[in-house]
């Protein structure tokens, strides 16, 4: 082979070390060196950078298929942990509803006796016996923490 075209092969692999070739020229170097069994002491570096890389990608190939099908799994298995979560609170939002009232030792999960309850309890609250309004619990915690300071 010419002193010229190694010339040139050696300054592509220069380039291809310095990240300035084209992809075309990376080509051109690749086939060139899987090719040429002249050993040139400034092209073995591309030869053996080149031959690992070319190991890698049909290595790693099958690799990212089967990554890329444990991301579908886990994305289905997020979905239907989602959908189940949300299936399972609506079933015990269902069974164990959130209001509960105790009145004269019963327990009563009724929406309207509970709201019954509430405003009994409140009006008892806010109102002193002889039947005049008292303060409201904010002026109460008001009166509390003043006579603190």
């Amino acid at each position: 082979m010419s002193t010229q075209n190694i010339t040139y092969y050696v300054r592509l692999a220069h380039a291809y070390f310095e990240a300035t070739t084209t992809d075309a020229e990376e080509q051109i170097l690749r086939d060139f060196l899987a090719g040429s069994s002249d050993r040139h002491p400034d092209l073995e570096a591309a030869r053996a950078v080149m031959g690992f890389a070319q190991v890698a990608r049909r290595h790693s190939t099958p690799r990212s298929v089967h990554r890329s099908s444990w991301r579908k799994v886990g994305a289905a298995a997020a979905v239907i942990l989602t959908l189940g979560y949300a299936a399972m609170s609506g079933y015990h939002h269902y069974t164990h509803p959130d209001c509960v009232a105790y009145v004269a030792g019963e327990r009563s999960t009724d929406p309207q006796v509970v709201q019954q309850q509430m405003e009994f309890v409140l009006r008892a609250t806010l109102t002193s016996p002889s039947g005049e309004r008292t303060t409201s619990p904010t002026e109460q915690l008001h009166e509390v923490f003043s006579l603190l300071q």
